[in-house]
């Protein structure tokens, strides 16, 4: 069987599952369905998109059937009472309004769905404005990590995957999938990776892409009709703990390929949100990790808290959570003394 056949054959099912868990849901669903549902829905993100694509269609049609009864009703009082016309007709009614919210669910899917050119299926298309830290996976399974401010288009189809970077910085944990490489433009340059991790920032003063997993092939082409400048064309495969960049404005120079160590990619990817376990770990290393990962400085004020054993799981950036944990937990005192510092005492 071709792999086009096969992802038409998944879609497919997806598409029935969906359709009957929203029919059991508005059933009433047992105590083992509410689980099944629960498990189903976080198998796969297209399993998610393709039940609140059914959900939304199917109550658009709930309410347009409400509207029409009640129209009927008031534009009609005195057929009420006439024997079994009027339920008749309802039931008609019904069936047709039924069959055609069935017609529409298929349309609206296949919109969805899409075609681009009459070839192309899109799966996913979307745009995303973020003013803070936030986490997409997309229908492929990829991992898109926003940083905030960031401004990004991405589209999704059977033939590629394509995400546009006009602003700010994302994080890219590609999906492996040989059949659809995955491309990334941003201010003139364009990623492409199969299955790999890495960073593309894009400002006023360039473009800054790093490889933190596999390999990626990263290119740069400047048109003969920008001002001031030459044909030039960059190509080169970089691998992980790579970095490079070019600078708006000087169109003639050629991209400069570093090498980092795990320290200085920690360094340059501070922004990204990393879990945090400590297990009978001293407080003083704890705020040390907390430290490094964010503006906001905390500070202990008596040296015995140095030593304090902490056992806590936290995301990176949430200081202020963890700050309210050792308060509530351990009976500290923490005080915000500026706007970046918080300074840690015993009662």
């Amino acid at each position: 069987m071709s792999e086009e056949n096969k992802n038409r054959r998944a879609e497919e099912r997806i598409d029935k599952e969906a359709a009957d868990w929203l029919v059991k849901r508005d059933r009433g669903l047992s105590e083992r369905e509410a689980r099944e549902i629960k498990e189903w829905l976080g198998q796969d993100a297209r399993h998610r998109m393709r039940f609140e694509l059914y959900e939304q269609t199917w109550a658009r049609f709930s309410t347009l059937e409400e509207t029409e009864e009640v129209e009927e009703f008031e534009a009609q009082p005195a057929r009420m009472g006439q024997g079994r016309s009027k339920p008749d007709f309802q039931k008609l009614s019904r069936a047709i309004l039924s069959l055609a919210a069935v017609l529409l669910l298929g349309l609206m899917i296949w919109v969805g769905i899409g075609l681009i050119d009459g070839k192309e299926r899109v799966e996913f298309e979307g745009r995303y404005v973020v003013d803070t830290y936030e986490t997409r996976i997309l229908s492929d399974g990829t991992i898109l990590e926003l940083n905030e401010g960031a401004r990004a288009k991405v589209r999704l189809t059977d033939a590629y995957r394509r995400v546009w970077m006009h602003r700010g910085e994302a994080h890219f944990h590609v999906a492996k999938d040989e059949t659809r490489p995955f491309f990334v433009y941003a201010g003139g340059a364009e990623v492409r990776a199969v299955g790999t991790a890495f960073n593309v920032r894009v400002d006023h003063e360039g473009v800054f892409v790093i490889v933190t997993e596999g390999r990626i092939h990263f290119s740069r082409t400047v048109s003969e009709n920008e001002p001031g400048s030459a044909a030039l064309s960059f190509s080169e495969q970089l691998d992980a703990g790579q970095a490079t960049s070019f600078r708006q404005g000087a169109l003639n120079a050629v991209p400069v390929v570093e090498t980092h160590t795990y320290d200085e990619l920690a360094q340059l990817l501070s922004w990204k949100p990393e879990t945090l376990e400590f297990n009978d770990a001293p407080l003083g290393d704890v705020l040390t990790a907390f430290n490094k990962r964010n503006t906001i400085q905390i500070v202990l004020s008596d040296e015995e808290l140095e030593t304090m054993p902490i056992e806590a799981t936290f995301r990176s950036d949430n200081v202020l959570a963890f700050t309210r944990l050792l308060e509530l937990t351990f009976d500290l005192k923490a005080d915000r003394v500026a706007q970046d510092e918080i300074v840690l005492r015993m009662p």
